[in-house]
């Protein structure tokens, strides 16, 4: 039976002690301590703490192509009436930007389901955004196939079209070179006005100085005339 009480636990104590010089003099080994159990060690798996590089230039390369897409067909299709069969839907042969450009943006979400985030933040976070972003265009797409008019996005708008003609170039590099025109004669009016309001006071303020001068002298030629007198 284990001892419990302090008085029992220290009697146990001195006689193990007894027991062990009692056997050291007989020349007997000494009993070892009971061997406390090893707890088992938990072996835990080391997050990474750097995003992988591999999925990392996946995600990089799929926002890249998906901005030059956007370049190369978003505007042609917005701006392009949508063309029916007999049967009112519209067909790739008859709609080939459209078609083609919905095909890529399907190979790009495509590409982005090869990446695994594996429970890396950076990861994850850039791919939920570039297939947000896809998915937005294509839900675009569905509504230019419904005969919607969408607008073209902004970041799109193209002031001068690659198309254009050499005269609708000149058109508008004049109408620019006018318009830079009337803004440099209204500086300059602008200016010649601040000049000539400038000059004005500074004219103004000469006369003061003068009156005042001519005035004092006068007083002082009369005060010297009474003295005289």
């Amino acid at each position: 039976m284990a001892p419990t009480s302090a008085k029992d636990k220290k009697k146990a104590a001195m006689a193990a002690h007894a027991a062990a010089k009692e056997a050291q003099e007989k020349g007997e080994p000494m009993p070892s301590p009971a061997a406390k159990p090893e707890t088992p060690r938990t072996i835990r798996k080391r997050k990474a703490n750097v995003p992988a590089p591999a999925a990392l230039a996946v995600l990089r390369a799929v926002q890249q192509d998906f901005q030059a897409l956007r370049l190369k067909h978003e505007a042609k299709v917005l701006r392009t009436a949508i063309r029916l069969d007999s049967d009112g839907v519209p067909t790739p042969s008859r709609n080939r930007a459209l078609f083609a450009y919905e095909d890529a943006l399907l190979k790009l979400l495509e590409r982005l389901d090869g990446v695994q985030p594996e429970n890396i933040g950076a990861i994850r976070e850039a791919r939920k955004n570039n297939i947000k972003n896809i998915q937005d265009r294509l839900a675009v797409l569905d509504r230019v196939k419904k005969g919607e008019t969408v607008e073209v996005p902004a970041d799109l708008l193209d002031p001068l079209p690659a198309s254009a003609s050499p005269a609708a170039t000149r058109k508008v590099a004049k109408e620019a070179g006018r318009k830079n025109a009337r803004t440099g004669a209204a500086l300059v009016s602008a200016s010649e006005s601040s000049a000539s309001a400038l000059f004005g006071k500074i004219a103004l303020g000469l006369v003061v100085v003068a009156s005042a001068a001519v005035g004092f002298l006068y007083y002082r030629g009369m005060q010297t005339h009474q003295q005289q007198q």
